[in-house]
């Protein structure tokens, strides 16, 4: 259980590491990076029928593409290309 535990915060500060020190760019691919791995995840999940993880990685998925990835277009500088991906996003929620 304690290693669990500790496993888990080393994690934690790995990741606050990661982001304090990340480009813009860099900041968009982990955002990507963890939709993806929660969508693959729900999919598991489903398929092992544990609907309530499923529901949990979806939330998660939706809540970094929404929060995350649509927040941080820019519409001004983007214009055509940050419009396409907002719809995009608009699909997947």
């Amino acid at each position: 259980m304690y290693a669990k535990q500790g496993t888990h915060a080393y994690a934690q500060v790995d990741l606050h590491s990661k982001v304090a020190g990340a480009t813009p760019h860099q900041l968009i691919t982990m955002l990507f990076e963890g939709a993806h791995s929660a969508i693959v995840r729900a999919r598991l999940y489903f398929e092992n029928g544990n609907i309530a993880k499923r529901g949990e990685m979806i939330s998660k998925a939706i809540n970094i593409i929404d929060n995350g990835l649509r927040s941080a277009l820019d519409h001004e500088k983007g214009q055509q290309i940050a419009r396409d991906l907002g719809d995009a996003a608009n699909l997947l929620i």
